[in-house]
């Protein structure tokens, strides 16, 4: 800071004569969410925001990417077109001239203690094509989704407990995976960035269920034996699955001690019959 007296200047003495402007701070987001894909307008709260002109040095970012478009409105608020992102908890900083505005203490990096994070919307799964297939594995579905982002890294994909063999990212609507082998009805959950798309029992994972076919038998060898039972008999067939402990054999009503299982063929022991 300088002081004039009838055009003379005042010297600089011992000391520190600066004087700074507070910084930009932010104090809400609207709103505070958006979809993968970007594009949508964020309108940030505040103060510090400078001047109109000054408005043309503000400049605004989510995360580490900068909006696509940012316009000066007041001291207290500009706007921000959402660059393209995924995950939660990505920092809105303003910047003024230089002087950027505080970010989140590591205590307070959830969304309500903390007014200047953005959180990009959760994947959303809304079909499995097909909805089914044989218990091998081993074959591509599509699922037609939302908010899958723009990158495949990001991108994870799970069947029940099993994680697809391979997954692809073909778009933020689209993403494939390569089926596990697996028996019975599985929930579907694309995981994006640490975002998950729906749990179990979530009325829109209805759409994100995928059905293994139901096991077809064709043979019995032999086809009959002694009714006191203990005879090993196999079974020829598909869809037995590999895991002995998700399969049941029943003679009539009675269950048969089912010894091993593979894809096409199911060794058991016949009960006491007549």
């Amino acid at each position: 800071i300088q002081v004039e007296i009838l055009g003379q200047p005042s010297k600089s003495a011992e000391g520190d004569t600066r004087f700074s402007y507070d910084g930009p701070q932010v104090t809400a987001l609207v709103p505070p969410n958006g979809p993968a894909i970007g594009g949508s307008q964020v309108t940030v709260f505040g103060s510090n925001f400078g001047s109109k002109d000054e408005g043309y040095k503000v400049a605004v970012r989510i995360g580490e990417v900068p909006c696509s478009s940012q316009t000066w409105v007041s001291q207290s608020c500009v706007t921000c077109v959402s660059p393209s992102g995924t995950g939660e908890n990505r920092e809105v900083q303003v910047q003024v001239i230089g002087e950027k505005s505080a970010p989140c203490t590591d205590k307070q990096m959830r969304h309500e203690l903390c007014p200047s994070l953005f959180r990009y919307d959760a994947p959303v799964v809304l079909s499995v094509d097909p909805p089914h297939g044989p218990t091998t594995g081993g074959y591509y579905v599509n699922i037609p989704g939302d908010n899958y982002g723009t990158a495949p890294s990001a991108l994870k994909i799970t069947m029940g407990k099993e994680e697809c063999e391979k997954t692809n990212w073909v778009s933020n609507t689209m993403a494939q995976c390569l089926v596990p082998a697996g028996v019975g009805e599985e929930h579907v959950v694309v995981v994006v960035d640490g975002q998950q798309s729906s749990e179990e029992d979530e009325p829109r994972a209805k759409a994100a269920v995928f059905t293994y076919d139901a096991p077809i038998l064709l043979r019995v060898l032999p086809s009959a034996g002694n009714p006191a039972g203990g005879q090993l008999v196999t079974l020829e067939g598909s869809n037995f699955g590999t895991d002995k402990s998700k399969v049941e054999v029943l003679v009539g009503n009675l269950p048969g001690k089912v010894v091993s299982v593979r894809e096409d063929r199911v060794l058991m022991v016949m009960p006491q019959g007549e």
